[in-house]
């Protein structure tokens, strides 16, 4: 109880500082540390290990946060009054050689902490680490069946699909709460999005969340065989609803009504893709996220959002809080809230993941808005999320 107070207390005080002084007197909310950018899976969307990515001429597979700069991190991160660690990224966290320590160190500093893992290996992976208190662990399955999930992690087999499934059937309840799963979807996967819902319900797990594919970066080839197009939409949607039907009646928590709110069309109505279209929202709202959340590469680098690829410092030279105060940093938050979006070099404001966030940070802000200019508005339908 004491420890939600005290988040509802700094959340409070983050709107206050975006409100009144424009400046971010505490840490962010939530920090994404990507600790590794190897991976022992190829997802046919991955935009960094597919084989049909278009990945940057810069990105090394092989690069694993060190050990030394890791844990002065977190320490820092502790005393900022971070809320929550995100162990997710590039690559698969659970494949660097010191995560079990990593993870233990986090867990004595009692920092909330959601492991992003592809399941594979996951006996192995984890051991005894279901145990620490404050780790939880999400599982990007993508599929409810074995021949779903092999056509979307290639190269690997149904055994590594049943693995998962018996390491999960054996945890005990109490254990198997500590889970999630993570669905991202796509023509392969779609169809089954009643099942996944079903399957979390049949495992036990804290939920399932869902996600439309992003179609950026990927080759022509595997947009066609991934890609949600035209008439195809309408069917997608209406398994959406089906999902959320189902996830309601098994009392599984999950993230259907936000998705749906997603494909409503918060951008250009006569896009024929599925993809995300954010121009629209940011005509309404700014961007608060240089306030609330922030990315460290396994070499470092910090970014201010996993939409944004143009670093604004480095651990390894500048201390985390150094970076996050820095006048670099408060120019992109300056940017951000005054919609210049243009000027934010190497971030993909119009396919945004986190214009959710934005739109609830946008309503603590301005609590009337609603009521004087949101009728007919893209924003509306995020003043009943």
């Amino acid at each position: 109880m004491k420890k939600r107070v005290n988040k509802i207390l700094k959340n409070a005080l983050r709107i206050l500082n975006i409100r009144i002084l424009n400046r971010a007197l505490l840490g962010p909310h939530v920090v994404s540390i990507h600790v590794s950018s190897s991976c022992d899976d190829s997802c046919i969307f991955c935009l960094y290990h597919s084989p049909y990515s278009l990945k940057p001429p810069t990105f090394d597979p092989d690069v694993f946060m060190d050990v030394d700069q890791f844990q002065r991190l977190i320490i820092e991160l502790e005393k900022s009054h971070v809320d929550m660690i995100l162990l997710a990224g590039n690559g698969e966290p659970l494949e660097h050689p010191l995560i079990g320590e990593y993870l233990q160190f986090i867990d004595q500093r009692g920092i909330e902490t959601v492991v992003r893992t592809n399941g594979i290996g996951l006996r192995r992976k984890i051991g005894n680490l279901t145990t620490l208190h404050h780790i939880r662990y999400c599982i990007s399955l993508h599929a409810a069946s074995p021949e779903t999930w092999t056509s979307i992690h290639l190269g690997k087999s149904e055994t590594d699909y049943w693995d998962i499934m018996d390491y999960m059937r054996g945890l005990p309840p109490e254990t198997s709460r500590r889970f999630s799963l993570s669905n991202a979807l796509c023509r392969l996967n779609y169809s089954e999005a009643s099942e996944m819902v079903t399957l979390a319900h049949t495992l036990g797990v804290n939920g399932v969340d869902f996600q439309p594919v992003m179609y950026t970066g990927l080759e022509k080839m595997a947009l066609d065989r991934i890609g949600i197009y035209g008439e195809e939409r309408r069917v997608f949607r209406r398994k959406l609803l089906e999902a959320r039907e189902v996830a309601r009646k098994l009392n599984v928590r999950s993230n259907l009504d936000y998705v749906l709110l997603t494909l409503s069309g918060i951008g250009d109505p006569e896009d024929e893709t599925l993809a995300k279209n954010t121009r629209a929202l940011y005509q309404h709202i700014a961007c608060y996220i240089g306030y609330w959340f922030s990315v460290i590469e396994p070499d470092g680098e910090v970014l201010p959002c996993c939409g944004c690829s143009e670093s604004l410092g480095n651990i390894g030279t500048t201390s985390f809080e150094g970076i996050w105060t820095s006048n670099r940093y408060q120019e992109f938050r300056r940017k951000a809230k005054r919609q210049e979006f243009e000027d934010l070099h190497g971030c993909r404001c119009w396919d945004c993941v986190h214009y959710r966030i934005n739109a609830k940070i946008h309503r603590a802000l301005h609590p009337l808005y609603g009521f004087r200019r949101l009728m007919g508005s893209p924003l509306k339908r995020y003043y009943k999320v």
